[in-house]
């Protein structure tokens, strides 16, 4: 399980993440860059605001990833996730160019307590160092675990009680 940390630029995304509206975290770009090909089911992703602290995480359920986009299938794509995404047309009208694009299917969504990451760079998207624990890690992995747990359960047809 790997951990990242998804740079928000707006604290609107990071209320609709931790509502519950928005269950699909999008990365578009012109080059292929991260986190496009670094992220798989189960790794943790931490919320972080530009410039602030991280204030939630998720677990990564699912990735879909594009390439060779054109405006056509950008568009196609927003009409098909466009509720998940919680995007507004304008954000897809500025993503019209973009060659690749990351869907990060979010699951096990909560807030953390608010604490600081030194950004080094001005990338929207880190993979933090597995030695590199953060004050959210052990809280990410628990609930990790119990959702793996669950799966478990339900693999083997017994019914937790």
């Amino acid at each position: 399980m790997a951990e990242h940390i998804a740079i928000l630029s707006h604290k609107s995304v990071l209320e609709k993440i931790l509502s519950g509206e928005k269950t699909i975290e999008s990365r578009f770009s012109r080059v292929k860059s991260l986190p496009y090909g670094q992220v798989s089911p189960g790794d943790i992703v931490y919320f972080k605001l530009s410039g602030g602290p991280v204030l939630g995480f998720a677990r990564v359920a699912n990735v879909e990833e594009y390439e060779d986009l054109t405006p056509a299938r950008v568009e196609a794509l927003g009409k098909r996730y466009g509720h998940e995404l919680a995007l507004s047309q304008d954000f897809l009208t500025r993503k019209l160019e973009s060659k690749y694009v990351s869907f990060i299917f979010l699951e096990d969504v909560q807030p953390c307590s608010p604490w600081n990451y030194k950004q080094e760079g001005r990338s929207g998207w880190i993979i933090l160092p597995p030695e590199e624990k953060t004050p959210a890690s052990e809280e990410a992995a628990s609930v990790a675990t119990s959702s793996q747990n669950l799966l478990d359960f339900r693999s083997v047809g017994m019914e937790m009680a």
